[in-house]
């Protein structure tokens, strides 16, 4: 059984998604690189139907993979790991880290697509995004400020039974200067 991090660009999603499991996992200064297999739901229009996500999932080997496809997994009431965002200020941190890592092409196309054009319009989705996801009772959510405090392993001991990567998570920190 995989887990699934689910959670919206520039909340550290590949983050927890990589300390879950790490295998093959590349950190470069501030950001997690993973196979791209277990990046496919990132991008779930590319999925013709949920027919053939669910496909996907059937042949995953991993132990986790990354997903911005809430509802798809809502509909499927999947077991998920969400990561949320709660106030505007940890919205905003993760609005300006996710501009910051995509720009300038990724950032122009997310904000068309989803008809954000300034840094703050991006936090509040994050908001709604998470508020969406409290609102059906997704009962894994981590709040994105226990991890960018220091707090991820113990939430998320919380939400899983494997062995973490708390060395990984450690160096994320390093870089990140947390």
């Amino acid at each position: 059984m995989v887990d699934i991090v689910c959670y919206m660009g520039g909340a550290c999603g590949d983050l927890v998604t990589a300390v879950i499991d790490s295998t093959g996992v590349k950190l470069d200064d501030n950001r997690f690189w993973l196979d791209d297999n277990r990046m496919r739901l990132k991008k779930p229009h590319l999925f013709a139907s949920d027919l053939e996500k669910d496909q996907y999932l059937d042949t995953v080997n991993e132990q986790s993979i990354s997903s911005h496809d809430y509802e798809y997994h809502a509909r499927r009431k999947h077991d998920i790991i969400c990561v949320g965002v709660f106030d505007m200020t940890t919205a905003m941190w993760a609005a300006t880290r996710f501009k910051e890592l995509h720009r300038p092409t990724v950032w122009a196309e997310m904000t068309a697509l989803c008809g954000a054009e300034t840094l703050e319009d991006y936090a509040e989705m994050y908001i709604h995004n998470t508020n969406m996801m409290t609102r059906d009772q997704q009962p894994k959510i981590i709040n994105l400020a226990d991890i960018i405090s220091g707090r991820l392993i113990p939430v998320l001991e919380q939400y899983t039974t494997r062995r973490l990567d708390v060395d990984l998570y450690t160096e994320w920190k390093r870089k990140n200067v947390i």
